[in-house]
């Protein structure tokens, strides 16, 4: 059975109970007007804009001044159980709470309603109108107790935060953001970590050398540190670039005595598992850094095909020891990947560079 649509979540029988909710919070909020407003032309209506249109239709059913209104979500905010509906309040402080008499409450807003749907879309307007705000609020932030606040301050200030227009000074200065990374660096969360080491590859992307030299003067023996540092570098290091590998200890000169690579079924239907199987006998005198990685050459719908490079492995030979690896990848449509029938190639990549080659079949049913 298909699953449901994200933007289902909102729905005129969430919409019903979400009202009920802010009538118990406050009797002057006006739940005809609110449904009225929030389910108009909901059917063709996408995810962003529907949770646009909620906010939109939140501040029309609470006819009392901003921050009168920012207490009564406030108050609301801990019964939402979905984070796509806590988007929505988030994206209120966006729309209605950008006046320079507003930016201290509608800060502390986001911050507070971060932790029930991420404010990362909704901050970056407040951002991008005062850069310096990450100097007086986020430097801050970063020190909180609550992991949640500490991943907004990383993840708003992505230059290719997904799903929003990039940030353009963020992307051509990647010492704008730095304080916050560098802040964030030994964090204990994973949550956290993920973010850092995400927006460092956002920058990567444009500076790949500096991101390089930046993270060799980072506290790589620190465990959260180096952790960051390898999922940081992942583009570069599917790229094959030479420095991002050193950074990770891995030696231009790759030693083996076996390769093989192999593909336990070629003939595959739409659906299936791509079994991949690889045995590695290092020839070093000591234990090399290897990264190793496959790419998928997709039949496309033109002449083109289309390549996607996954991630495998990383792991340290030891001389004269036989290691063998399998690994399933999924052949299913994607939402931003869908597949079309015909010869596919899939390389293995060891440290960026191409080691073997094997061709597999596609077949629809």
């Amino acid at each position: 059975m298909a699953q449901p649509a994200l933007k289902d979540w909102f729905n005129p029988e969430r919409f019903l109970a979400l009202g009920q909710q802010l009538q118990q919070v406050s009797p002057r909020f006006q739940l005809e007007s609110f449904l009225h407003l929030a389910q108009r032309d909901l059917d063709s209506l996408s995810l962003l804009q529907r949770m646009r249109q909620m906010a939109q239709a939140l501040h029309q059913a609470l006819p009392v001044d901003y921050l009168e209104q920012l207490e009564i979500l406030e108050a609301w905010a801990p019964q939402i159980d979905q984070a796509f509906v806590g988007l929505c309040i988030s994206e209120f402080v966006a729309l209605y709470g950008q006046a320079d008499q507003h930016q201290e409450a509608s800060l502390q807003a986001l911050k507070s309603f971060t932790r029930y749907g991420s404010s990362e879309f909704a901050l970056r307007p407040f951002l991008q109108k005062k850069p310096e705000l990450i100097q007086s609020h986020l430097l801050v932030w970063c020190q909180d107790p609550d992991a949640q606040v500490r991943r907004l301050c990383s993840e708003a200030t992505r230059p290719r935060l997904p799903w929003a227009p990039h940030w353009w000074a963020a992307r051509q200065n990647p010492q704008l953001t730095l304080p916050l990374l560098r802040a964030l660096q030994v964090d204990a969360s994973l949550y956290v970590r993920r973010s850092v080491a995400n927006h460092l590859n956002d920058l990567g992307k444009d500076h790949p050398n500096w991101l390089v030299a930046e993270l060799k003067s980072w506290p790589l023996e620190q465990p959260p540190t180096l952790w960051i540092c390898r999922h940081a570098l992942r583009s570069l290091i599917k790229a094959g670039h030479q420095e991002a590998l050193a950074c990770l200890g891995v030696e231009p000169d790759l030693k083996l005595a076996t390769l093989e690579f192999s593909l336990a079924a070629t003939q595959l239907t739409l659906g299936d598992s791509l079994p991949l199987n690889l045995t590695l006998v290092s020839s070093a005198e000591e234990a090399q850094n290897v990264v190793v990685d496959y790419a998928l050459q997709y039949v496309g719908a033109g002449t083109q095909p289309r390549r996607k490079v996954f991630k495998w492995k990383a792991a340290s030979l030891e001389p004269g020891v036989t290691y063998c690896w399998m690994k399933k990848q999924k052949m299913v449509h994607f939402s931003t990947r869908k597949l079309y029938p015909g010869e596919h190639r899939v390389d293995l990549l060891i440290n960026g560079q191409v080691q073997a080659s094997e061709v597999f079949w596609l077949q629809f049913d």
